[in-house]
């Protein structure tokens, strides 16, 4: 196996691992294809096999063309089954969540559709020389909530979707917790694709006006601002996170909170009560139910 394959095929073992852990952090039980995904190709991964030739049949196989021995056997009659009987009264109904999603989801799906196609098989900056997938974005054409990270690492890279890898797996902690489900939110990043030496100037300026049509499409109510770059991009280029973060902006109609990346959380478990707090205000600002026992009401 050379180096590059075995390279892919590791990645691919990463983000299936974090995609896993996320679905039983989570209780997601499907994973829906986001609009504009375009699988991988694996170069010698993706070739298939070819099929063995037919082999010529044996003289004890029989002939297709001879009728099998029947037995005198009568078939048994068919018996009707009645169906069983549920005497259990039905559970009431639960109290229905404030919708998630707005209305005209076909047409921002199919407004997305187009801003991907012209991305195409981007070149625009240096980083497309060292991808394997562009990340464009996952969930609801039609989200009242937005999540905007920096940028793809290994194992979105390996997958082209957003939010697989082992901070992924933090972040479907963080969305469930807020009552929520993967497929109710809107994930996408400031780079679409990988950036393992940070951010590049260029890269930014390649990008960041593809994310603001993703977000007019889109029209979410609230965005939040995962780290610098993304809070840099959407509130202020000169923004400092440590400054703003937990703080609302009104950018171009839509209400901005920047908070930490859940890599930061990774690295420092202590700030997870800040976000948990960031978190909370992005729930009543939506006229979700703050869930009690998680660090205050």
């Amino acid at each position: 196996m050379s180096h590059t394959v075995g390279h892919a095929l590791r990645a691919w073992v990463q983000a299936a691992r974090a995609a896993v852990a996320w679905h039983i952090e989570t209780g997601e039980g499907r994973l829906e294809v986001p609009v504009g995904y375009r699988p991988p190709a694996l170069g010698m991964l993706a070739r298939a096999p070819k099929p063995a030739p037919a082999r010529a049949p044996s003289p004890m196989t029989p002939s297709p063309t001879t009728p099998a021995p029947t037995t005198s056997t009568p078939p048994m009659p068919a018996r009707a089954v009645e169906p069983a009987v549920d005497d259990r009264p039905a559970p009431a109904p639960a109290a229905a969540p404030p919708p998630m999603t707005g209305d005209g989801n076909a047409a921002r799906a199919a407004g997305l559709q187009v801003l991907r196609d012209e991305i195409g098989d981007c070149t625009r900056c240096v980083l497309a020389r060292g991808r394997a997938e562009l990340v464009f974005g996952w969930g609801s054409p039609g989200a009242r909530l937005a999540f905007v990270g920096e940028a793809p690492g290994a194992a979105e890279d390996a997958v082209g979707v957003p939010f697989v890898g082992e901070s992924g797996a933090l972040f479907g902690r963080m969305i469930r917790a807020m009552g929520l489900r993967r497929e109710d939110v809107y994930l996408c990043y400031v780079l679409k694709c990988a950036a393992p030496d940070g951010a590049d100037e260029m890269a930014v300026e390649a990008c960041a006006p593809f994310l603001r049509r993703q977000l007019d499409i889109v029209r979410p109510e609230v965005v939040v601002a995962l780290g610098d770059l993304a809070t840099q991009v959407l509130v202020d280029p000169t923004a400092s996170l440590s400054r703003v973060r937990g703080t609302w902006f009104e950018i171009e109609g839509r209400r901005v909170l920047p908070t930490f990346h859940p890599d930061a959380l990774l690295q420092s478990p202590t700030l997870k009560g800040a976000v948990w707090e960031d978190l909370k205000k992005v729930m009543r600002a939506l006229g979700l139910s703050v869930p009690r026992g998680r660090g205050g009401g």
